[in-house]
């Protein structure tokens, strides 16, 4: 489907580096430039600064920098204008600044396009049904979250400062058939509404999965047959038109974490399978890859169908919601996952030659210290000791990990150097935390590759992408 791109009035973008009427392209360009020269002379103190060239990777294309973002949250007002009619606002310095318009161009095209038309359905425009209900409790802030793509999924939460109506009440049954109603006007797959212990979901067949909401996507992987390094990779259901294209599907829990620009994570994604690929074509055995904050398997599930030199992938995550989506996009893509597994089972398929994936519901430093743990104990049994190998002790190849801004946990360092990782592939959303775990690995790894990118276009956001190799 064709979205139509709203008619857009002067909008104010708060919190934004760059408002609309500058160039988000410029603006890219020299944020990444400057980021870049600051982690330079970070680097200089360590012994990590080997003159290694950051690639940047800006935006460019002004489109780019717009219509991107597929999760984001406002405010509603309904007292800063003279006639009462809702808009929509954001904080900023602990201030609610109106938005200045009926969509927010930094969302996707399905969230503008839903945005407007809930703004004319509340304000009563036009021929719109008056929705008495679903306004009573008075809402306080509203939640968008669409797929990557504009023809998959959009969910709506409102937020509301007065308790919802009881559990089979009237008024439940009258908010949840105005919500039906809106819903289908704006074509959601779901409208929930949230108050103080209360919860109203109104949605579609489509987008429930064991009463969880999930946002739906696809994704095509275009491999170079010879070597498997990823050429393109596209958003969206299509099918394949080489030989080398992968497709991957993906359901994700609308509550958790998911990466709110599908832009930036088509660039991290492709970066780090062909990092992998390029450790793995250096290896003529099979490799351990291990995951640590793999979330619903954005990275695990193309890594399992892509790099066919990885014989045993553990993953770990601390979230139950996000660890039981992995093992559901795996099991989507004909993925063999388990969270328990004997030890001659795992020998077995992994002699056989088949993929052993291994799923891990924990804190990724905890999972870092029983590791550590195993490697002595290993140790141990190389001086005569008896001692029994588990997941924790496996000889991994590749640590690789995307945490959180306040990065690692100086468990996770410590394994990284005490482990057999050859390789750390480093996917960073906060700068000062990267730079600090960088210099806790000085000494021990050196810097193979170091790209920068884009996160959010027109704000200061910055993912770092870093393959750390051990020094020889």
């Amino acid at each position: 489907m064709t979205m139509t791109m709203p008619t857009r009035s002067i909008a104010v973008l708060p919190g934004y580096e760059a408002q609309l009427a500058e160039s988000g392209v410029k603006h890219s360009v020299a944020k990444l430039s400057a980021a870049a020269s600051a982690l330079q002379d970070q680097l200089a103190c360590s012994t990590l600064d080997q003159s290694v060239d950051i690639c940047q990777a800006p935006c460019s294309r002004e489109e780019e920098t717009l219509s991107y973002r597929c999760r984001v949250t406002f405010q509603l007002l309904c007292s800063g204008r003279s006639d009462g009619a809702w808009e929509y606002a954001m904080r900023t310095n602990r201030e609610a600044v109106s938005i200045g318009c009926s969509h927010f161009p930094i969302a996707t095209l399905r969230i503008q396009e839903a945005q407007t038309k809930l703004l004319q359905l509340f304000n009563g425009d036009g021929n719109a049904n008056e929705l008495t209900t679903l306004l009573s409790a008075r809402p306080a802030s509203i939640s968008f979250a669409s797929s990557w793509a504009d023809d998959k999924d959009l969910t709506v939460t409102i937020n509301y400062t007065d308790r919802l109506p009881e559990q089979s009440s009237v008024g439940e049954s009258k908010w949840l058939s105005e919500a039906d109603g809106v819903r289908r006007q704006c074509r959601l797959t779901s409208l929930t509404g949230r108050s103080r212990k209360r919860k109203l979901v109104s949605h579609d067949d489509k987008g429930i999965d064991d009463g969880t909401i999930m946002i739906r996507d696809a994704i095509t992987i275009c491999c170079n047959k010879a070597d498997r390094s990823v050429i393109d990779i596209i958003v969206g259901d299509r099918q394949p038109a080489h030989e080398g294209d992968i497709a991957v599907q993906y359901a994700k829990p609308e509550d958790a974490f998911q990466h709110p620009n599908g832009n930036a994570m088509k660039m991290a994604l492709k970066w780090t399978l062909n990092r992998i690929a390029l450790i793995s074509n250096e290896s003529d055995d099979g490799i351990g890859l291990l995951e640590m904050y793999c979330g619903c398997g954005a990275h695990t599930v193309p890594i399992a169908k892509v790099c066919s030199q990885i014989s045993y992938l553990a993953c770990v995550e601390i979230d139950e919601r996000l660890i039981m989506a992995c093992q559901k996009n795996l099991q989507l893509n004909q993925i063999d996952a388990e969270f328990r597994r004997s030890s001659e089972e795992i020998e077995a398929k992994t002699r056989s030659g088949g993929l052993v994936v291994q799923l891990f519901r924990g804190d990724a430093g905890e999972w870092a210290k029983k590791s550590r743990h195993q490697v002595h104990s290993k140790k141990k049994a190389e001086e005569g000791c008896k001692t029994t190998t588990t997941w924790y002790g496996r000889d991994y190849s590749v640590l690789l990990v995307d945490p959180p801004r306040a990065g690692l946990s100086a468990d996770v360092c410590r394994m990284a150097i005490e482990g057999s990782f050859q390789h750390l592939i480093y996917i960073s959303c906060g700068k000062e935390a990267l730079v600090r775990d960088i210099a806790m690995l000085d000494g021990v790894f050196e810097i193979a590759d170091c790209t920068l990118i884009d996160l959010f276009p027109r704000t200061d956001a910055v993912e770092s992408l870093v393959h750390l190799r051990r020094c020889k």
